[in-house]
Formats: C-alpha cells, structure tokens, sequence
C-alpha cells in the first residue's frame, strides 16, 4: 500500500504540465460557464411598458441593447439574466457596441480561467486522492466560511435597521392630508452575483437608495434626522413642495448623509450658508 502511495507521488511529480487531471478538466468546464454567465448574457436594468434595455459585459459594459418589451418567465428566479431568453439576443436592438470593452471582458475572464485552473492542478498534484484535505486547508476554508457568514449577517442586521427606520420615518410624519414619503429600496450587493443567482434570494444586499418628502419642514426633518442617517445607501433626496418650509437649519439634518449624491428642493430659503452642510454631494 505505502509503495503504491509512493509510485502515485512519484508519477504526480514527473507529470507532464499539460496533462491535466479529469478533476480539473471539469473544474475548468464549471469555471468557463460561470464566465460566460457573467459576459454573454444582458441584464436588464430599465424596463418600460414598452420598451426594454439590456446590458451585456463583466466586469466592463460593452454592450447595449434596447429591444420592445416582453413577457418574463414566471417562477422564483424570473429576475435571473441567463434564464430570460431575450438576454441572449446579441445583435437585436444593439444601441452602443465597445470593441476594445469587449477584449478586455474576454482577457479577463481568460486571466482567471487559467489561473483557476493552474491554481487547481497545482492543489491536485500535491496530494494522491481528490478528496484529500490537510488540516490546515480545513481551517481556512472554515475560517473563509466564517467571514462569508459574518458578511451576511451584518447586512441583514442592517436591513432590519434600515427596515425599523422606515416605519420610525413613516410614523413620524403620518399627518392626516399629507402624502407618505416616497422611499425606495434597491439591489446595493455586487453586480456578479446577482447576474448568477439574480436579485430575489439576495434580499439582505437592498438598501434605501432614494427618499422623497412632501410638504416637510425644518422641524420634521429634525424629528427624522436619526433614521436618514441610518440609511446609508441613499444617493437621491427630494423634498417635494417645500417651498418655504425647509430653510439653512433643515439643510443641517442630512449634512451627515455622506452617500447623497442628489439633492432636489424648490423655492427654499436657502442661503450660501446652508448649502455649506451640501459640500459632500456632487449636485447641490
């Protein structure tokens, strides 16, 4: 037994670098769909009541395409790109086409495909059997297991804060006549990910992205002051029909909302004063 152990060592390390064991040509094989998953098929970003955008390309878009809209398959997964049959119309409705995105797209996605698999033939030739582990591999898969989980869990626990600032928020300013803000909530997790598994069973990685106030004033946006703080995805803040009713001290009350990036407000006394609270965003 020990000296059959030994010829399987033996003939590990005088194996040709091209000859490739089965395990890593399937490696390989489930690499390569994983890729074309991620580049060939688009995603559809902007949906109209007729009228549908793809986007095509990972890590870069390098092509769009706008095509009439058209039933989704029903089910669990009807938001996954690659399981919509339209996805994979690369030349109808093509609106903006990067050849050099595209060979970029295409030298990445080799880059990893052959670093996978060399990484992979490497870790095979180093032990007899496929499922051979050593300790110190089951540690680290452990502990990269442990931080998967870590990850997860701190984005539900912000979920649920952002969810309990939502209904603070709405409470607040539940006045009888007046309409309810308008909050949205988008997918905020990486773009890879939900092209391969879509966006629905990744519901811990929304965020409120966008918030709409109507007829709000300096001292509701003070009582609401701790929840737009606790949101820290919102890129769009607008405070519809305000008017006079928002002035420099409301403006204090999302100073701290380091990821707004649009602010929108009409008729407010507003002095250069107050848009020094604005200095993060990039449209005041």
């Amino acid at each position: 037994m020990v000296q059959d152990s030994d010829k399987t060592d033996e003939a590990n390390r005088h194996r040709p670098w091209y000859r490739l064991h089965l395990s890593t040509w399937l490696f390989a094989l489930l690499v390569t769909a994983v890729l074309v998953l991620l580049v060939v098929p688009g995603e559809s970003w902007e949906v109209s009541s007729k009228m549908e955008t793809f986007e095509h390309g990972w890590p870069w878009l390098h092509l769009q395409r706008t095509i009439a809209n058209s039933p989704r398959p029903l089910g669990v997964y009807d938001d996954v790109p690659w399981l919509y049959r339209e996805a994979w119309g690369l030349a109808v409705g093509v609106t903006d086409f990067s050849p050099s995105k595209l060979v970029g797209n295409a030298a990445i996605a080799l880059l990893i495909l052959v670093v996978a698999a060399a990484g992979f033939e490497w870790w095979r030739r180093r032990r007899r059997r496929l499922w051979q582990f050593s300790l110190r591999e089951l540690l680290v898969v452990t502990l990269l297991v442990a931080i998967a989980l870590s990850w997860w869990q701190c984005h539900r626990q912000r979920v649920q804060l952002e969810q309990r600032a939502v209904a603070t928020t709405r409470e607040l300013l539940s006045v009888a006549g007046d309409y309810d803000p308008m909050i949205d909530e988008y997918y905020c997790g990486p773009k890879w990910l939900a092209k391969l598994v879509g966006t629905k069973p990744l519901g811990v990685l929304y965020a409120v992205t966008s918030v709409g106030f109507y007829s709000i004033n300096d001292a509701q946006l003070q009582q609401v002051r701790p929840c737009l703080e606790s949101w820290h995805y919102v890129e769009t803040l607008c405070l519809h029909f305000s008017y006079d009713e928002v002035t420099d001290e409301g403006l204090e009350c999302i100073s701290r909302m380091t990821s707004l990036q649009r602010f929108y407000v009409c008729s407010a006394p507003i002095t250069d004063e107050g848009l020094v609270h604005l200095s993060p965003t990039e449209e005041p």
